[in-house]
């Protein structure tokens, strides 16, 4: 997409997101980082950026809970005025829902009740330095009802007559607000590889189906079953006689011990599970590490509890794990159930619900 220069706003963790990208030699760019640090609304996080961008002449504003396509992003570069992208969604009032007239927008409302359409704001924007004029207005609280919110700005911008256009998307856009997001992206991103690619070691009698890539420097050993789409990153080791099934990304330097199944499901750095094991629809974040014949139960429509909230997942769920999370052998997993980090479960437990980040379950 050409683009050389990325501002991250950051906040809560930021530590983890600033090791993970460095200064972004790695992915071709250059990084550079602005602290927000308190979170109090998208037009604030662009706010402290500003002397970051206020040179140039316009400049793309990403949200970074947001899974886009380089289609996307070119089809709002390609615009000549400061620009709102949009697609259509079945549940528009989860979103900014948006009314224009021959692609200028007319009207922006926040997550309204009831939607008049179905066409929405994705959190992506093409701006010039006008709108840091219009978010001091929404700061400062000489609007009334200002939320601290970008939508709130470019409304402000439409009402005092600058036009700002609508730029209709069909590419690939999910927005990652709850952890079973993570599987819905990585269907996503799974079903648009389209090719096989095989770079570790693959013993004799390994049966492999369709789109599967496997990295350099991984095992997968004899008498596995593997169906595709499924990535399996660098340096992993699959035992002997597991099942891999479709939708099922195993991060790497993960461990799978043999005559395990896993299924639609996301391992992410560093995994291991023991032998005999059976994981379905299920969030494991790194160095997460699970006894043999750890068994998670699957479920759709199960209502998942985070601390105080309770939030009902409309889709098949597993189990989320957080990092560093130790369960022992033979445990079993109920659907829905949330791990905080570095929790610490004994052999033959059964556990469900919500566990705190470093409870020990006896």
């Amino acid at each position: 997409c050409d683009i050389t220069d990325i501002v991250m706003v950051v906040g809560y963790r930021k530590e983890s997101i600033m090791d993970h990208f460095g200064d972004g030699v790695d992915f071709g760019v250059d990084i550079s980082y602005v602290y927000q640090p308190h979170a109090i609304g998208t037009a604030h996080a662009l706010e402290v950026a500003e002397e970051e961008v206020s040179g140039e002449d316009r400049f793309l504003v990403l949200n970074g809970d947001n899974v886009v396509d380089s289609t996307s992003i070119k089809s709002l570069m390609s615009s000549t005025s400061q620009s709102v992208l949009a697609t259509l969604s079945d549940t528009p009032s989860r979103y900014g829902v948006i009314t224009d007239h021959h692609g200028r927008l007319e009207r922006i409302v926040e997550k309204p009740y009831d939607a008049t359409s179905h066409l929405i704001n994705t959190g992506m924007y093409l701006f010039d330095s006008r709108i840091f004029e219009y978010i001091d207005a929404v700061i400062q609280g000489d609007t009334e009802g200002a939320d601290f919110s970008l939508t709130h700005a470019i409304q402000l911008m439409v009402d005092d007559k600058i036009m700002v256009d609508v730029i209709r998307t069909g590419g690939l856009w999910v927005d990652v607000v709850y952890p079973w997001d993570t599987l819905t992206t990585n269907e996503a991103l799974l079903r648009r590889e389209s090719h096989q690619s095989i770079r570790g070691e693959v013993e004799d009698g390994v049966h492999i189906k369709g789109q599967v890539r496997i990295g350099e420097g991984s095992v997968v050993h004899s008498g596995t079953y593997i169906v595709g789409p499924v990535e399996i990153g660098e340096d992993c080791e699959i035992g002997a006689n597991c099942v891999i099934m479709p939708s099922t990304t195993i991060g790497p330097g993960s461990i799978v011990g043999s005559g395990t199944r896993i299924e639609s499901s996301v391992l992410f750095e560093g995994v291991m599970v023991g032998a005999s094991s059976s994981i379905s629809n299920s969030v494991i974040a790194s160095g997460f590490v699970g006894g043999a014949q750890l068994c998670a139960e699957a479920k759709p429509e199960v209502n998942v509890e985070f601390e105080q909230e309770v939030v009902k997942c409309h889709r098949q769920l597993g189990f989320i794990a957080a990092d560093h999370t130790v369960l022992g052998c033979r445990v079993l997993v109920k659907a829905g159930c949330v791990i905080g980090g570095s929790c610490d479960v004994s052999s033959g437990a059964c556990i469900s619900g919500y566990i705190a980040p470093g409870v020990k379950v006896v």
